[in-house]
């Protein structure tokens, strides 16, 4: 029995089961028994089919999120005592306060009591299929790349609705958080009180405030100074306004008639929530696939403005082993086979360094580039190739290595795409440790130092190995980098550890005679380093020791003050 008030999370189930020469008597319903109590429901006929259907609706797969459970993931259902009525339908901030996502939190938990429960109904938890349409496809496709979702299902279908469409994830959800609030009277100074002041509004109140994010009177048709707060909600590019003119211009024409202006939004809505999107995705999900001896790699395909040529992308492809752990202050370890396709379409985390100094450079460039998080699982690499998969190819080889002081910089600031396309080369963008981790050094056998340097030749040993199922040539490979890339590339033309590895060189506003890029008492400095970073600087292996404790966090803090 439900009152009003209260909510339940509920899921309806049917289940189709052939009953020969049995008589269907309205007042009869079948009554199941699962593990938390017993479920009467209903014999339901299909039309044109003599099959008798099982419906059993309301079932609760958790408790109702409603008092302190509201904004908090759904809690598992209690179990309940005699049979229970199953034939009626059911009622249908950015932060630790409000986190967020509840209602896929939701659809997470009812996958969870779909493998723990329907066998109880004839399914099999092994055999089960997600599906649905406009927000219930688009929660389909987050299903398919959410972890939390793994193994609570084995097919999906995404029926007009994409997790790539342009406003579904929201980096900064707290603006209209703080919209909610001021709509809802709420003191909006602080997360918390946003969250304590909605925990007490009515279920009436919160109905109430969804129609604000409905635009009025759209069906008799609309202006123009309506159409940009929503297109610029679902695109942000279109804020540049020369970008918006020339997607008003094709889509909306001239015309001051308020219904061919509502016409063209909506066709140009269309394009942009269902079309697009789902053509992003179908991209993704068909990416190149390429096969090497450690594991297959899924990429993307690009285009290049100007040129015919598919270029494959795969990105954050390992290099060698994490350097966490034991494996922190150590040379890099040549990196192990994975199992299955490996993701390749995601830019990798930029090594560890104050990422908030990149931010603000670029914003100061007006360069659009992304800015992955940092973390010190950072030796990946991105290629970029004009070779289809399987083809067979020998081009030449361009290895880029970044810039930045030794301090700062990643792979995922550069494109390669624009190299490989105009020039037929494979590209390869390569990253390694930075700061603290990449050149602290004793100057003994505790910490020999250069690390960075030696994730440099561990990277061109593994386009050595592997470049050739991308299609590039292991005998032709060129090494190139600007400012701190280019003192790399001088030091490995140098040293005997990279000899054979690569056949060209340029080194581009750098080379290894900068005075004071060579140290001569690494030891003298690490003392330092370690007196300002409260270690105790006794000893060498006292100074490694202390660092090998240090977190992330920690790293970063000791590095800024150095």
């Amino acid at each position: 029995m439900t009152m009003r008030g209260s909510v339940v999370i509920s899921l309806c189930i049917l289940i189709q089961l052939s009953l020969q020469n049995t008589t269907v008597k309205a007042e009869d319903g079948p009554v199941l028994q699962t593990k938390f109590g017993a479920l009467k429901g209903e014999y339901v006929k299909a039309k044109g089919k003599n099959t008798v259907v099982h419906s059993y609706l309301g079932i609760p797969f958790a408790k109702p999120p409603v008092g302190p459970l509201r904004f908090s993931p759904p809690q598992p259902a209690e179990k309940w005592t005699g049979v229970r009525d199953a034939t009626k339908q059911p009622l249908i901030t950015g932060d630790e306060h409000a986190p967020g996502n509840y209602g896929l939190l939701d659809q997470v938990a009812a996958l969870q009591w779909v493998q723990e429960n329907i066998h109880s109904f004839g399914g099999d938890p092994g055999l089960v299929t997600i599906f649905g349409e406009s927000a219930g496809g688009i929660s389909v496709s987050l299903h398919v790349l959410s972890p939390l979702s793994a193994n609570l299902f084995h097919h999906a279908i995404a029926e007009s609705g994409t997790a790539a469409m342009d406003g579904i994830p929201n980096p900064n959800p707290l603006p209209i958080a703080q919209a909610v609030g001021n709509l809802s009277g709420c003191d909006i100074s602080s997360t918390k009180k946003i969250v304590d002041c909605l925990m007490q509004l009515t279920e009436d109140d919160i109905l109430k405030i969804t129609l604000f994010f409905s635009p009025p009177g759209w069906t008799d048709g609309m202006d123009m100074e309506q159409i940009m707060p929503i297109l610029t909600m679902f695109n942000p590019i279109l804020r540049d306004e020369s970008v918006a003119e020339l997607v008003l211009n094709e889509y909306l024409g001239a015309s001051p008639d308020r219904i061919k202006i509502r016409d063209g939004f909506r066709e140009m809505l269309g394009d942009f929530i269902f079309n697009i999107p789902v053509r992003k995705l179908a991209n993704y999900h068909r990416g190149p696939a390429v096969h090497t001896k450690l594991g297959s790699l899924r990429g993307a395909f690009l285009t290049v403005k100007g040129k015919d040529t598919i270029v494959n992308s795969y990105l954050g492809v390992p290099f060698a082993k994490p350097p966490v752990g034991p494996l922190r202050l150590a040379r890099a370890q040549p990196v192990e086979k994975w199992d299955g396709v490996r993701d390749a379409t995601k830019q990798p985390p930029m090594c560890l360094q104050d990422r908030q100094v990149s931010v603000v450079e670029f914003e100061f460039l007006a360069m659009d580039v992304e800015i992955p998080e940092v973390s010190e699982d950072c030796l990946y690499l991105n290629i970029y190739t004009p070779v289809k998969p399987g083809e067979e190819a020998k081009l030449p080889v361009m290895v880029w290595i970044h810039g930045g002081g030794l301090v700062l910089g990643s792979a995922s600031v550069y494109d390669g795409s624009v190299l490989s396309a105009y020039q037929d080369v494979v590209v390869v963008l390569i990253q390694y440790r930075l700061g603290l981790l990449g050149f602290f050094s004793t100057g003994d056998e505790h910490a020999p130092g250069n690390y960075g340097f030696l994730d440099q030749v561990a990277a061109l040993q593994w386009i050595q190995e592997n470049i050739h199922s991308f299609g590039g040539d292991p005998g032709s490979v060129t090494i190139f980098g600007e400012s701190a890339g280019g003192m790399s590339v001088s030091t490995l033309i140098l040293s005997p550890l990279a000899s054979g590895l690569f056949h060209r060189a340029i080194a581009e506003s750098g080379t290894a005679f900068w005075d004071g890029f060579v140290m001569g008492n690494p030891l003298l400095r690490a003392q330092n380093t370690a007196k300002l970073c409260k270690c105790d600087s006794s000893s060498s292996s006292e100074i490694v020791d202390c660092i090998m404790r240090w977190s992330e966090e920690e790293v970063l803090e000791c590095s800024n003050q150095v």
